[in-house]
């Protein structure tokens, strides 16, 4: 079984936690380019400026930071306490998930950050794949 297959359940719960998917299944549509921008824009502009470009819900019609705390969820099982979307961030440039006042400062080797990037996309994958369980309102 692939990794993003192992993790379409917990992408569900993840999703059902943040409030993607509403408590009758339906998100809103705009969550289904967001996710699917998600990896093409990690292979063309780098995991860094992706995670920068979704931590700002600036201009979008539905809250894309959302979907970093899905994806944190889905690698995590379960979000640190105290989490916000500069988690993400702390966790690309340091490779730990908390919160960037935790003064854990770590030098990341490429082949570190290589392993999140896979371990994101994968997350992402299994997240696009999960949010085709529920329906699509305008």
């Amino acid at each position: 079984m692939k990794k993003f297959e192992e993790n379409i359940p917990k992408a569900v719960a993840a999703l059902r936690k943040y409030k993607v998917v509403n408590s009758v299944g339906e998100y809103e549509k705009q969550y289904n380019g967001y996710i699917s921008a998600f990896g093409a824009s990690v292979m063309q502009s780098g995991l860094l400026p992706t995670i920068v470009f979704y931590s700002s819900d600036k201009g979008a019609t539905a809250t894309r930071s959302l979907l970093l705390k899905v994806l944190l969820e889905i690698r995590a099982e379960s979000a640190p306490a105290g989490y916000d979307v500069s988690n993400m961030y702390h966790l690309v440039t340091t490779g730990v998930a908390s919160a960037p006042q935790a003064n854990i400062m770590t030098e990341l080797s490429n082949q570190d950050r290589k392993k999140i990037e896979r371990d994101l996309l994968q997350n992402a994958i299994a997240m696009k794949l999960a949010l085709r369980l529920f329906k699509p309102v305008a």
